[in-house]
């Protein structure tokens, strides 16, 4: 009977035993099938994204029968939004990512994941506030794992320096890059130190510091270069283009576009290769070949429409429309510079439209139509007034933020040093004792070397004060352009110019807090509209910032020469508050004015020991 039943038993149970061993061979298929294409979608989703996207979609589909809801299923909702993120497809990005959202709460890497490609959709929204939440919420998770993610934490410091850049908070987006920088290093990671580098030089750009930005730029190139990874030399050579030509430096620049295009054809990168052209009509733009300038610049267009890049396409109509400005083609000026308006405001891309507007404004006026050219003139002004203001407040958010970080480590100090007192007694407190001795060592090397930083900026900044004074100077020729812009002769933009500097030299009416075009353009002896486009052809900035040039060099003679307080050198230059001068001051400078003081007074007292040494 027992022998009956177990034979039974056997017969019973041994198709479902078979039947469980088949699923799990073919779910170990299924997932070997599924790894595979995983790969094969992260080498192409920034190449071919589309590609990219249908192999994450056909990934899902072979789970489909296998798993729900579990973390690698969750993975590849994550991998796709980001796919859609590459392409611009916010929204089906978002869909995505709330697919993920239920799974990725259990599992915090996935999280990390999740709130890191939910930063970058809104950085890419311009919700840069969000976007840094959001990165700072994944890089504590990350930071707090038993065994923390380095890479995770690599990756949120290079996301959340593009959204500080794009606060203007460029000091913040350096020490993320620097903190990424050191982690690729720690990994042996060469990709992603170049990574690093590149956004590095990028941020000196976005800081006017050229030679700097190219010198991390040949760093980054160098890496590159020893990785082959091409599609990032054509973007590294791209970047120097930008820098060389900046400097002056157009033969060079030249020859690193046409390296550049040899690059991009060999991969047949079209988009690639109407940015090489745009940049390319720059430098011959600079050149003053304007023929050639136009040629590259029509082929980047159509390069660009080609690939349907709006951004591009505003990019490459703004240069053309400056090249047609100096051909004294107005009028395709105009057309040109309109269309790239439209598209702007259709697309809400915002970065050249400083640009746009100074393009028309220049085209109106020196076509004769002064009321347009005036109008176009004043939206630029408002705009860079309302860019400006972002800036300071941004500025000013980053101080506050520094200072509450200092203040929360200084109490977090005191408390490790009462528990450790508590615990260990004088051993703890020795050993403390050495903490702080390497901390003071660690903060004044630090010191000594932001110091040397800040009277490199300093020295810097008297450079550029000298070229920006002589440009302001009446003896300096004025060109056909501004001759045509003003409709003055040569003789009378002179004595024009004679008069305004007498006003800001010697009259100094710069300390007037309430001092207005109007007023300044009553004190010289002509109208409002004139004295504006005499300042912005000799500057080639606005009224704003042409008396903030006064009232900054005379408060860097203050803090030389004097040991006035800063509010009382505020109100002596003619700013209404500290806050206005010290905004005034970091964005002139890059330095504060207790930082610009302590800098130029050490740097002189140590060429005067040198001089008296010798």
């Amino acid at each position: 009977m027992a022998t009956a039943i177990c034979f039974y038993a056997l017969i019973t149970l041994l198709p479902s035993c078979t039947s469980s061993a088949s699923r799990e061979k073919n779910e170990a298929e299924a997932l070997a099938h599924v790894t595979s294409l995983m790969k094969q979608a992260d080498a192409l989703q920034c190449s071919n994204t589309d590609s990219a996207i249908r192999l994450q979609y056909r990934a899902l589909n072979i789970l489909q029968p296998f798993l729900a809801n579990d973390s690698l299923r969750t993975a590849l909702w994550i991998k796709l939004g980001v796919s859609y993120s590459i392409k611009g497809e916010l929204e089906r990005s978002d869909s995505c990512y709330a697919k993920a959202e239920e799974v990725a709460a259990i599992f915090p890497k996935l999280l990390v994941e999740l709130l890191i490609g939910r930063g970058f959709n809104q950085d890419k929204r311009g919700h840069t506030e969000a976007a840094i939440a959001l990165y700072e919420q994944a890089y504590t998770l990350a930071a707090e794992a038993v065994l923390p993610d380095e890479t995770a934490l690599r990756r949120i410091d290079n996301n959340r320096a593009v959204s500080y850049q794009h606060r203007a908070q460029y000091d913040s987006a350096m020490i993320c890059l620097q903190r990424a920088l050191l982690v690729a290093e720690k990994q042996g990671e060469s990709k992603a130190a170049a990574d690093a580098l590149m956004s590095m030089g990028y941020v000196r750009t976005r800081m006017r510091d050229d030679e700097q930005a190219d010198s991390l730029f040949r760093l980054a190139d160098s890496i590159y270069t020893l990785t082959n990874d091409v599609r990032k030399r054509i973007d590294i050579k791209n970047d120097r283009i930008i820098t060389l030509n900046r400097l002056g430096l157009y033969d060079k620049a030249l020859a690193i576009s046409l390296e550049a295009e040899r690059l991009a054809d060999s991969l047949g990168d079209t988009k690639a290769l109407s940015v090489i052209y745009n940049n390319r009509g720059n430098i011959y733009f600079e050149w003053k070949d304007y023929s050639r300038a136009l040629d590259m610049t029509h082929r980047s267009l159509e390069q660009m429409e080609l690939t349907g890049d709006t951004v591009g396409i505003i990019a490459s109509l703004n240069s053309s429309a400056s090249i047609h400005i100096e051909t004294k083609d107005y009028a395709e000026a105009i057309r040109e510079s309109m269309r790239a308006l439209q598209l702007s405001d259709e697309k809400h891309v915002l970065i050249y439209l400083q640009d746009i507007y100074e393009n028309i404004a220049t085209a109106c006026i020196r076509s004769g139509d002064f009321r347009a050219g005036v109008e176009y003139l004043e939206k630029r002004n408002a705009l860079k007034d309302s860019v400006f203001t972002r800036e300071k407040y941004a500025v000013i958010e980053e101080v506050k933020t520094r200072y509450e970080t200092e203040k929360q480590q200084q109490r977090l100090q005191i408390a490790m040093l009462r528990l450790k007192k508590n615990r260990q007694g004088i051993f703890a407190m020795a050993a403390f004792s050495v903490l702080i001795s390497i901390a003071f060592v660690y903060v004044y090397t630090e010191q000594r070397r932001k110091l040397q930083q800040y009277i490199l900026i300093a020295r810097q900044g008297e450079r550029v004060e000298e070229l920006t004074e002589q440009t302001l100077a009446p003896q300096c020729d004025s060109d056909q352009s501004e001759r045509s812009a003003t409709g003055l002769s040569e003789e009378k933009s002179k004595e024009l110019l004679r008069v305004l500097q007498d006003c800001m030299e010697n009259r100094m009416l710069y300390k007037d807090p309430s001092l207005s075009l109007e007023a300044l353009a009553e004190a010289v002896g002509t109208n409002r509209s004139y004295l504006s486009i005499l300042i912005n052809s000799r500057m080639k900035k606005g009224f704003t910032e042409y008396v903030n040039f006064y009232r900054i060099r005379e408060g860097k003679r203050l803090l030389k020469e004097t040991d006035c307080k800063i509010i009382t050198i505020s109100q002596e230059v003619g700013y209404g508050s500290p806050q206005s001068f010290y905004t005034a001051f970091r964005n002139a400078t890059q330095l504060t004015p207790a930082q610009y003081r302590k800098a130029i007074r050490t740097a002189n007292e140590a060429e005067e020991k040198a001089e008296s040494e010798k």
